[in-house]
């Protein structure tokens, strides 16, 4: 499929990376406008990426329960067993995308919290 984008023709792969600069170019002008000084903003923003990593995280674990629920819609009976061998179908990239955003998640939060405490 190919999309017409500021008279540049492109491949539905490609407008999905040009939607993704674009969304970034944007937020790194609300950042540099608002954090532009590198004070106190700053810190606080680390210690809310963490928090935004620790949110991913909980979505990303609830999310491979929900998987494993509906994989188990068409059984016929129900229980432990029946859950954990729809658990195991579930791919493991989404547990270690979750290990990666928790671990992501506490290096912000220290940060931030570390630059806190040396601020004071």
């Amino acid at each position: 499929m190919l999309i017409k984008l500021k008279g540049a023709l492109l491949i539905q792969g490609d407008y999905n990376r040009v939607i993704s600069f674009f969304a970034y170019r944007i937020g790194w002008e609300i950042f540099r406008k608002n954090y532009g000084d590198k004070g106190e903003k700053l810190i606080m923003n680390k210690i809310n990426i963490g928090i935004y990593f620790f949110i991913i995280t909980s979505i990303l674990y609830a999310t491979r329960f929900i998987c494993g629920a509906i994989g188990g819609i068409g059984g016929t009976e129900w229980g432990k067993d029946e859950f954990a061998r729809q658990l195991s179908y579930v791919p493991n990239g989404l547990m270690i995308a979750t290990i990666i955003a928790l671990i992501l998640g506490i290096v912000f939060f220290v940060w931030g919290f570390k630059d806190s405490l040396q601020k004071k």
